[in-house]
C-alpha cells in the first residue's frame, strides 16, 4: 500500500490524468501565451490546486516546467533549423526577442547567438569534411 501511494503522491487518479493532460497541453502549445491562470481555468482547476499538485506530482513547479520546456525547445530550434533566433523566440512564446535572449542568457549562461554560431561552425566543418570526400 506504501508504494502506491509514493507513485501518485496521495493523489487521485483523476487528478494525475488532468496533470498528464496539463503537460502535454504546455508542451503542445509552447508558442502560445501560457499563464498559470489560462491553463488552470482551461482544466477547471483554481490556480493554487494546479500548481501543488503539479508540483506535487512533477516535484518542479508549473512555471519551471514551461520556463524549461521553452529553453529546451529554443534550443533545439536553434540547432536543427534555420530560423532566425527573433523566429525562434516567437515558436517558444516569446512577444518580445529582448524577453527571450534575457531567459535564455540567464538559463544557460550564454547568449542564444552563441549557439547559433557555434551549430553554424559544426555544420560547416561537417559539409567541408562531405565536400573534400567527394
Amino acid at each position: 500500500m506504501k508504494t502506491t501511494f509514493f507513485k501518485t503522491r496521495g493523489l487521485k487518479r483523476k487528478d494525475i490524468d488532468q496533470l498528464c493532460e496539463i503537460k502535454l497541453f504546455i508542451e503542445l502549445n509552447l508558442n502560445k501565451e501560457l499563464t498559470l491562470e489560462n491553463i488552470a481555468a482551461r482544466f477547471s482547476m483554481t490556480t493554487t490546486t494546479m500548481r501543488r499538485h503539479f508540483r506535487l506530482y512533477y516535484r518542479i513547479p508549473v512555471y519551471h516546467f514551461i520556463l524549461d520546456s521553452r529553453m529546451k525547445a529554443a534550443k533545439e530550434l536553434i540547432s536543427k533549423s534555420t530560423l532566425t533566433l527573433g523566429e525562434v523566440s516567437f515558436e517558444v512564446g516569446y512577444k518580445r526577442y529582448t524577453s527571450f535572449f534575457h531567459a535564455f542568457l540567464k538559463y544557460y549562461g550564454a547568449p542564444p547567438s552563441f549557439f547559433m554560431s557555434e551549430f553554424r561552425e559544426i555544420v560547416n566543418e561537417q559539409n567541408e569534411q562531405k565536400n573534400a570526400q567527394n
